[in-house]
């Protein structure tokens, strides 16, 4: 037990020395050979044309992507758990238990530039699955041996998740690189761009995806584990909501929640981030033979190893605050334990942790990458700024339904907007930092964050609404520009 909960500490506290961890991660996990649904062994890296000689072996090789994204060697990384803590730390959700300066400069929204976790975790890794996606493009283009409906399947995956990457770098950086080639020696003069411009390359890959994706997940048998046209959609859906395109935004939403026969919402909380859940549209898939095993990583790293352990992050006063009362999704979503004769509430989406975790069991829950009741509430706050009361109101009382509560019968529009803003806080907390991104794209956002700033006993600036560029990438490319402010 004691090596237990030392190799539970190592995995999930990213202010352990990176190659420390690796070794331990290394003696207990093969990840890279994970399979999704029944594709062969992928391979790790893409950089010949060798990886798609054949059908096989160009699924295997994109399979190998999703392996690579949705697992990162078994460690919370920038896909599988480090965006919802980072963020969560650094808005008004998350508390670290440990006294821990690297985290502590994400509580107090004074980052530096040689932070780690937002180096290795933030900024490497999803370059890196970029430079793997682009190489698996320029192969696949040249790929004569497979059929025209595979390459295109296979190409539309690919622009896909390179959307889904810039997405979460463009909105953690702002202005970044944008690199669309597999050969590094080039990337390494590859100036930042406006984020505008970073949304056009995202709204292009999302839109010519959706050409290619299979409307259904038969192919996939029946997992939800890979890229149908819907999580286009849904990132569509999600990027159209942050640049107030509103009417775009209820058309894209449309695309989803009227495929009833595939998406509902799942009437039990406990049944929502199961997988293959009715209400999952992307999940991550978890093979039971490599780390966590039959838990995600999320839920490894929210849910202590026993009732005598403190989480390592814990949820903030604000935020359990915010709940109304009788609302199932705190009685359901959050757990406390006591140390110390102290209560702690964690996460608690995710049931499966670190104690239940072991090798060889089949998974009851994926990691839920989109899901229904955010395109629902998205379609909600879109309507609402269109002034269709009566449909944001539909939504709305949608999610509260499910949650226990009574329905609202608002008829303003600022009523409207502030009740979806509510229902987003409640719904999506702990979840691949939507609180963050909800706040930065409030009108009052810096108002917010000097209040919550202040709650932690620290002073907001502007600038901070911004990650840093890791010192070691401004050091490798000359043209690269830092944020302002660090």
């Amino acid at each position: 037990m004691i090596f237990m909960q030392l190799l539970n500490k190592y995995i999930c506290d990213p202010t352990h020395k990176f190659f420390t961890r690796i070794a331990i991660l290394y003696c207990c996990v093969a990840l890279s050979c994970n399979k999704l649904v029944e594709a062969p062994h992928p391979v790790n890296t893409i950089t010949t044309e060798q990886a798609f000689i054949d059908s096989a072996s160009a699924e295997s090789a994109i399979s190998g992507i999703y392996s690579a994204i949705g697992n990162s060697n078994g460690n919370a990384s920038f896909a599988t758990g480090t965006i919802t803590t980072t963020t969560g730390l650094y808005s008004d959700e998350l508390i670290y238990f440990y006294n821990s300066e690297t985290f502590r400069q994400f509580y107090s929204n004074r980052l530096l530039a040689d932070n780690d976790i937002i180096f290795i975790h933030l900024w490497k890794w999803p370059y890196q699955y970029i430079y793997q996606i682009n190489s698996s493009l320029e192969a696949l283009n040249a790929a004569a041996q497979l059929s025209v409906t595979q390459k295109n399947k296979l190409i539309s995956e690919c622009k896909f998740l390179r959307a889904f990457c810039y997405f979460y770098l463009t909105n953690l950086f702002g202005s970044i690189p944008y690199i669309a080639t597999g050969d590094w020696r080039v990337s390494q003069s590859i100036p930042n761009i406006s984020q505008s411009e970073v949304y056009i390359h995202i709204l292009r890959d999302l839109q010519e995806s959706i050409q290619g994706l299979p409307d259904d997940y038969q192919m996939y048998n029946n997992e939800k584990v890979r890229a149908t046209r819907y999580a286009a959609y849904a990132l569509l859906t999600r990027v159209y909501l942050f640049q107030r395109k509103w009417t775009d935004a209820v058309q894209a939403a449309n695309k989803i929640i009227n495929q009833t026969n595939i998406f509902d919402l799942e009437e039990n909380l406990n049944d929502v981030f199961k997988k293959n859940s009715k209400e999952s549209i992307l999940q991550w898939f978890g093979h039971p033979n490599y780390a966590p095993h039959n838990a995600t990583i999320e839920g490894a790293t929210f849910v202590p190893y026993s009732e005598t352990q403190p989480p390592f992050y814990h949820l903030s006063e604000s935020l359990l605050g915010a709940f109304q009362p009788n609302d199932n999704r705190k009685n359901t979503w959050t757990k406390s334990t006591t140390y110390e004769a102290k209560t702690y509430f964690f996460p608690f989406k995710y049931k499966v942790g670190p104690a239940e975790s072991r090798p060889g069991i089949p998974p009851t829950e994926y990691y839920t990458v989109f899901r229904l009741a955010e395109i629902l509430l998205i379609r909600a706050e879109a309507n609402a700024n269109l002034n269709n009361i009566t449909e944001s109101r539909t939504d709305i009382n949608k999610i509260r339904r499910r949650s226990g509560l009574e329905e609202l019968s608002f008829q303003t529009q600022n009523d409207a907007v502030i009740a979806v803003r509510q229902e987003r806080r409640c719904e999506l907390f702990a979840e691949w930092g939507h609180r963050w991104f909800d706040l930065k794209r409030s009108d009052s956002f810096n108002e917010q964050m000097q209040i919550i700033s202040q709650a932690k006993g620290a002073t907001w600036k502007t600038t901070a609404a911004l990650y840093p560029i890791p010192i070691a990438e401004l050091r490798k490319n000359p043209f690269l520009r830092q944020n302002p402010g660090y």
